[in-house]
């Protein structure tokens, strides 16, 4: 029912309205991503605005205005690749990768060569440090993590590259351009070797490198364990399979009652050596509060193994008005995502801000396409659920390039997918393409 509640129209209006405010890469092509589920022309018209808010090097603004150029972030180029290349998936626009688009300093490309140029400053010499690692420049997606070390380097941004690689080079296969899907795959094999010789530290992913030490390790006093790299080195395909039980387990151990903190444990008192994050009252915000938009990161990296009851016991702590967060403590409505909820004494689970905040994209796509599994590919509409133990029957409607599907699930355990299309049997898990605009009958088994 809390799923149902959100899901069924709040959600969808919350990322429609957060699109209205936020204006910035990364922010906006994240919530483009989450409007392709229901609402495929804002979703273009959004990441549109996107693409036009990179300069020629290849790296693009935080918002939508310029600023200097010593605070450039490391990560908005990464969800513009994302952003686009789930676009064509959905739409199966390959016209688009066509479409001449400005840069935002000077010159015209096709969209293909913006997200080209992204590639090419991500790989360019003066954006790595001592460990092979990127910079994090000013900062990546966590603005409050500023280093004062303009050779520190970004973990995080290391495993957002790799996720880029790769789908570049997923679309380069499709595309038919064998040579530079190969040069992607092998980028990503390189960085994610250096990612793994350098970060991890025997138990989990530590989260920076700077000339003052290691940010989210075991010997910090503060933030010993960051859940964004514990989460992404799954979603970005890099954490190698003998890892992977203790990279869960650290993950696993960072949810609490309440949810899940960005760091742990919170930083008592600042650190100039971490930055503004450190500053802040321990609790709140990303200094160890209960920041849901990360917390949506651990439900897909949990859907993505197919951990469906930790996915869903996850999520309701993120969706608003459950047990663990009643609207009457957290004083935020009974429909609205919001980016944190605060851990310190003096304001204990109450909000910082809602509505404009990208947890409302990741909250519904953890729905959709992680717990659902509707995942867009360029060959049709891939379905990879993760339902709990406990979801016997499931039900959701989804437009897919034109054609409406009603999609229902049937759960007899196991992770064994089987389609039916219109009553008749089709092999594999991806539902076929229709040119016929009509609706269409699925009914999905698992298990047996």
């Amino acid at each position: 029912p809390q799923f149902n509640r959100i899901l069924n129209f709040w959600a969808e209006h919350q990322v429609s309205y957060c699109m209205l405010g936020k204006k910035a890469v990364r922010d906006n092509a994240q919530l483009g991503m989450a409007m392709l589920n229901f609402n495929v022309p804002l979703a273009k018209k959004t990441i549109d605005e996107c693409v036009v808010h990179q300069y020629k090097d290849g790296h693009a603004t935080l918002t939508w205005y310029p600023y200097p150029e010593k605070n450039v972030y490391s990560d908005p180029s990464a969800w513009l690749i994302y952003a686009v290349c789930a676009y064509v998936k959905e739409a199966g626009d390959f016209g688009y990768l066509d479409k001449p688009m400005a840069y935002l300093d000077e010159g015209t490309d096709t969209v293909l060569g913006h997200l080209k140029r992204a590639i090419e400053w991500f790989e360019r010499a003066d954006n790595y440090g001592a460990h092979g690692l990127p910079l994090i420049h000013h900062a990546d997606w966590n603005d409050a993590l500023n280093i004062p070390d303009e050779k520190a380097e970004s973990v995080l941004m290391a495993m957002l590259i790799c996720k880029a690689y790769g789908d570049m080079a997923e679309l380069a296969d499709y595309v038919g351009d064998k040579d530079y899907a190969d040069k992607m795959r092998s980028g990503k094999a390189k960085l994610a070797a250096a990612t793994n010789a350098a970060a991890y530290n025997g138990d989990y992913y530590v989260r920076a490198f700077s000339k003052f030490g290691t940010v989210g390790d075991k010997d910090c006093s503060g933030g010993k364990i960051y859940v964004n790299t514990q989460s992404w080195a799954i979603l970005s395909g890099i954490c190698p399979r003998e890892r992977m039980q203790s990279v869960i387990a650290a993950m696993d151990s960072m949810e609490t009652e309440k949810g899940i903190p960005m760091c742990s444990p919170a930083y008592q008192t600042y650190d100039e050596t971490v930055g503004r994050m450190s500053g802040m009252l321990a609790g709140v915000y990303e200094n160890g509060g209960i920041y849901n938009h990360a917390g949506c990161f651990k439900v897909m990296a949990d859907c993505a193994l197919g951990r469906g009851d930790e996915a869903v016991r996850a999520l309701k702590k993120i969706a608003p008005d459950g047990k663990n967060n009643p609207s009457s403590v957290t004083t935020a409505e009974p429909y609205v995502f919001t980016n944190c909820y605060l851990l310190h004494p003096s304001v204990d689970m109450q909000v910082g801000f809602s509505w404009q905040t990208g947890t409302s994209a990741w909250g519904l796509m953890c729905v959709y396409e992680g717990i659902l599994g509707l995942k867009r590919g360029y060959d049709g509409l891939h379905i990879e659920p993760a339902l709990p133990s406990d979801w016997q029957t499931a039900e959701a409607v989804r437009t897919y390039r034109g054609n409406r599907l009603h999609i229902r699930y049937v759960n007899k355990g196991g992770k064994s997918v089987r389609l039916a299309v219109d009553g008749k049997s089709v092999s594999g898990n991806v539902i076929p393409l229709f040119d016929d605009d009509k609706e269409h009958e699925i009914t999905v088994t698992l298990g047996e």
